[in-house]
């Protein structure tokens, strides 16, 4: 793939970066940050004397990566003038900021284009209920979308970016309501979303593909969830966004609950985003997060990120998703939920009770890096 191959996350988990070509942005950025004007006469001092003081190490913010220092000054030395004799000096001033990030904006776009590999095709069944993701000239779906009208929405199968291996699995024999990737509440007004994906609990308003085509593709699913009675007591929107470099396939999720009633969700060990990797006794799995607490040892623990790990059914190699928070979510950085059989999931549940006003919504949004070979 021409232009950047190998990307990963920035610090804040925002979006990709090009670790390979960072370097050369940070200098090349770095003489963005100022402009230089005319000469102006320097204070008194002795002749050919240097003066700086040095700008920050990292003159680009990682978290917006086109944000500079706001206190950088520097200066060159003095330096002789034959005729007149006086010693004269540049005059360096910041760049205006809108400027700076136009041209930093360009800089990146050049070193890091194309940004992504693959074409992506979004396709919508109306038959079998489904949303699926294709690579142009692909024979199969690498992702799909599962959008029943009775049924709890999910992803299922996701297979490998290099096609070796499912990564997701559909109600194991350990734990028959887990479904892939999705979310659950375990306490929503003393009802329990997370082991009941059916109709006395789901119940679909819509589903539409966005964005059909193109680097990305995105689309939204809209369902209920009913109280005993059948009645609606939230409107849970999920909008997927979803990029695949070839070697790895980034996905992004804004979910957002919107209260009809109000709503309270009571403190549980686990309820909210969750994942089944298809693990089996004796596989080879590994957990680690950011704070390199592996397998049990990550489970409860506030962590930014979270890495599953695992040789499934067709590999030679562990295939990777890391899932990730953001740090506009409520409680960032969230606990994570770490079972026995490698599942894994973000819970703000942990963290206490909360609660939703009628006409109120909360929104979270996470990201998804699924990738292959060595833990990165």
């Amino acid at each position: 793939m021409a232009g950047c191959e190998n990307r990963d996350l920035d610090t804040a988990g925002h979006g990709p970066i090009c670790n390979s070509k960072w370097a050369y942005v940070r200098i090349i950025g770095s003489l963005l940050v100022v402009r230089i004007g005319g000469f102006q006469p320097p204070p008194r001092r002795n002749p050919g004397a240097w003066e700086s003081a040095l700008p920050s190490r990292d003159p680009i913010d990682a978290s917006s990566r086109l944000a500079s220092p706001t206190q950088t000054h520097l200066r060159s030395p003095s330096f002789p003038l034959p005729a007149a004799g006086k010693f004269l000096t540049p005059k360096i001033t910041l760049m205006p900021p809108r400027l700076r990030s136009l041209l930093l904006s360009f800089l990146l776009s050049a070193i890091c284009s194309p940004v992504f590999g693959a074409i992506l095709t979004l396709r919508e069944d109306s038959t079998a209920h489904t949303l699926t993701v294709w690579r142009e000239g692909g024979p199969s779906p690498i992702l799909t979308q599962n959008a029943g009208p009775e049924f709890r929405p999910y992803l299922h199968p996701i297979v490998a970016p290099d096609g070796k291996g499912i990564l997701t699995e559909f109600s194991p024999a350990h734990h028959k309501h887990q479904t892939g990737l999705y979310w659950g509440f375990t306490q929503l007004n003393g009802r329990n979303y997370f082991t009941n994906p059916d109709k006395t609990h789901w119940r679909r308003v819509s589903s539409q593909a966005v964005v059909i085509r193109g680097e990305e593709v995105k689309w939204t699913t809209l369902y209920h969830l009913l109280d005993a009675a059948g009645q609606p007591l939230m409107a849970e929107t999920q909008r997927w966004t979803m990029r695949d470099t070839g070697e790895r396939y980034l996905l992004e999720l804004e979910w957002t609950g919107e209260a009809l009633i109000d709503l309270t969700i009571g403190e549980y060990a686990y309820g909210g985003l969750f994942l089944r990797m298809p693990w089996r006794a004796g596989m080879e799995a590994a957990i680690e997060n950011n704070a390199r607490q592996r397998n049990e040892r990550a489970n409860n623990q506030r962590a930014v990120w979270i890495d599953v790990g695992m040789k499934v059914d067709g590999r030679e190699d562990q295939a990777h998703i890391a899932l990730l928070d953001h740090p506009k979510n409520n409680g960032y950085p969230l606990p994570w939920r770490v079972d026995g059989q490698f599942g894994v999931g973000p819970s703000r549940a942990t963290l206490g009770v909360w609660k939703i006003a009628p006409g109120k919504s909360a929104t979270y949004r996470h990201q998804l890096v699924v990738y292959t070979g060595t833990f990165n």
